[in-house]
């Protein structure tokens, strides 16, 4: 709020902050990190490790990374979601077209039905 109490315009506009706003299909969650963080932890093998621990993990990373490249660079298919988790992030970006089609209520439960 401003002095005179008005809403001043937000910072990020909501197309870029808001996950339901999907027109890049960008990832809705930060579970990409957490597996990363999981299977980066299973490298490292430790809880407290050493230095040279640490050293010998990231290296293992940057191989499997420069693998992945490769891989990718040479044309080879990428993992693909489970199909439950295509269909229900199709349902909402449906839902989410349609908002202006339906009433708040019809809307929510509509998400939250497919959460």
């Amino acid at each position: 709020m401003d002095r005179n109490g008005k809403r001043k315009n937000p910072k990020f506009s909501i197309t870029i902050w808001n996950c339901y706003v999907d027109e890049y299909n960008l990832p809705k969650t930060n579970n990409s990190v957490e597996g990363w963080h999981n299977s980066f932890s299973s490298i490292l093998n430790a809880i407290h490790p050493s230095i040279w621990t640490f050293i010998r993990a990231l290296q293992k990373e940057e191989k499997l990374n420069r693998l992945k490249m490769v891989q990718y660079c040479t044309g080879a298919e990428t993992p693909r979601k489970r199909k439950k988790y295509n269909d229900t992030a199709e349902r909402i970006n449906t839902i989410c077209k349609t908002f202006n089609n339906r009433t708040f209520d019809e809307y929510i439960s509509g998400i939250a039905h497919n959460l």
